[in-house]
């Protein structure tokens, strides 16, 4: 274990195994939508998607889904007020490097924040997508950032996920100062199943603004197995987020193969969109 520039670095299996896991074991199931062990998805080939088990292949509301813009004016929902969040800016955290995913969890019982909608939902964590999973009139993103929020109802857990779209921007100016903090961890985590802890806490202050903006909500499920139909869906429609060709690569080093699930049929759902 190594300590530089703030990070504190795990950098052997063993170290992982004695140290990491411990910290992730319970939120690992929330943040993924794994199962209960670290395990490498394939999001092609003979093992992808079309192999995954639970609701992944038999569910009738899965996502992500292509979210079409057009069809807000006729579904624009006056209850769907502005996000109500509250962001705990002295958490500190996690970044694992899993072999398919890059995600982020927040060390020991406090969440990062809270989402407040009619039940209280915890901010356990979020993680990455390269490309975007969901899709705004059948575009496609770089980036996707799902910060994902619990909490537990007489029906069980239930998820609400905010999904953020990134696009690569022209230099530097367009460099992310949320992103950034994450991104600072990737040198030290290019190899798979490796972890960096954070010395300094996590600062949502940047993401705020983000998301006061409008959003499409509808119902769904996890996007990675066991495809649980648990999760209500908000994806900010703000379209001109970016982030730094550096940022991009950064990431590209670390994870190079896409991880993106297949867009699924809406199959009559309705998705809803703030005013």
């Amino acid at each position: 274990m190594t300590t530089t520039k703030g990070l504190t670095v795990y950098n052997s299996m063993a170290a992982n195994l004695i140290f990491v896991i411990p910290l992730l074991l319970s939120t690992t199931q929330v943040v993924r939508g794994s199962a209960d062990h670290e395990e490498q998805l394939h999001y092609d080939g003979p093992e992808g998607p079309q192999t995954w088990e639970g609701s992944c292949n038999t569910g009738k509301s899965q996502s992500p889904i292509d979210i079409v813009r057009r069809e807000a004016a006729a579904h624009q929902f006056p209850g769907l007020c502005k996000l109500h969040v509250e962001y705990n800016s002295e958490t500190q955290a996690t970044v694992t490097h899993s072999g398919s995913h890059l995600q982020l969890t927040v060390e020991g019982d406090a969440p990062f924040g809270k989402l407040y909608r009619r039940d209280i939902y915890n901010l356990n964590g979020f993680h990455f997508h390269s490309p975007s999973e969901h899709e705004i009139d059948s575009m496609s993103y770089d980036l996707e950032l799902h910060l994902v929020h619990k909490t537990v109802t007489q029906d069980g857990p239930q998820l609400a996920v905010i999904g953020l779209l990134y696009n690569e921007g022209p230099d530097d100016s367009s460099t992310d100062h949320f992103l950034q903090q994450v991104f600072d961890a990737l040198p030290y985590i290019k190899k798979p199943d490796s972890s960096v802890h954070t010395l300094k806490p996590v600062d949502f202050s940047s993401l705020l603004p983000v998301l006061d903006g409008p959003y499409a909500r509808y119902s769904g499920s996890l996007t990675t197995p066991p495809c649980t139909e648990n999760v209500t869906w908000t994806v900010m429609l703000n379209q001109n987020l970016k982030m730094s060709p550096r940022q991009f690569q950064a990431y590209k080093a670390v994870l190079k193969d896409p991880n993106n699930r297949p867009l699924q049929d809406l199959a009559g759902r309705t998705v809803v969109f703030s005013q």
